[in-house]
C-alpha cells in the first residue's frame, strides 16, 4: 500500500502548487463544458508540478512514472474546461465528489502501474532491496546450549 500513498501524494501536492500551475499557464476562464483538449504546455506544467511535490520524498524513477501516468490519465479523462475546473477546486480546497473520485481512480491506476513495473518507491526501499540481494543465504548462529 506504500505505492498507493506515493501516488496520492504525487497527485495531491500542495494546493498552492495547483494554483501556481493554473496562474503560470495563464489559464483563461473556460467553462467546464469547453471540450477542447488540455493544452500541451499545461500538461507539461502539470508534470513538473507533480515531480516537484513527489521527488523530495520518493525515488525519482517512481515519481517520473507516477507523474507521467497521472498526466496521461488527465489527458485521457478530462477536457480543458474540466481540467481547469478541477485545478480551481483543488486550489480552493473544495473538490466535488466527482473530481475526488476521479483523482482517487487516477492515483490507484498509476500506483498499480508503477507497482506492476517493479519500480522501487523510495530511496530507503531501494537500499533495503539492494542489501537483501547482497546478503549470503546463511542461517544466523544459534546459541549453544550449556552442557
Amino acid at each position: 500500500m506504500k505505492i498507493l500513498s506515493v501516488g496520492l501524494m504525487a497527485l495531491m501536492a500542495s494546493t498552492s502548487a495547483w494554483a501556481e500551475a493554473a496562474n503560470a499557464a495563464q489559464v483563461t476562464s473556460p467553462s467546464p463544458s469547453d471540450s477542447s483538449p488540455i493544452p500541451e504546455p499545461l500538461l507539461k506544467l502539470e508534470f513538473q508540478r507533480c515531480l516537484k511535490g513527489c521527488v523530495p520524498d520518493f525515488n525519482e524513477a517512481a515519481c517520473v512514472a507516477l507523474c507521467d501516468c497521472s498526466v496521461q490519465q488527465f489527458k485521457k479523462r478530462l477536457n480543458y474546461g474540466e481540467y481547469v475546473d478541477m485545478l480551481r477546486q483543488l486550489a480552493s480546497g473544495n473538490v466535488t465528489p466527482k473530481n475526488s473520485k476521479m483523482l482517487d481512480s487516477v492515483a490507484h491506476y498509476c500506483s498499480a502501474a508503477v507497482d506492476k513495473a517493479g519500480i522501487a518507491v523510495g530511496p530507503a526501499e531501494a537500499k533495503d532491496a539492494a542489501k537483501d540481494a547482497a546478503k549470503p543465504d546463511v542461517k544466523p548462529d544459534t546459541p549453544k546450549s550449556p552442557k
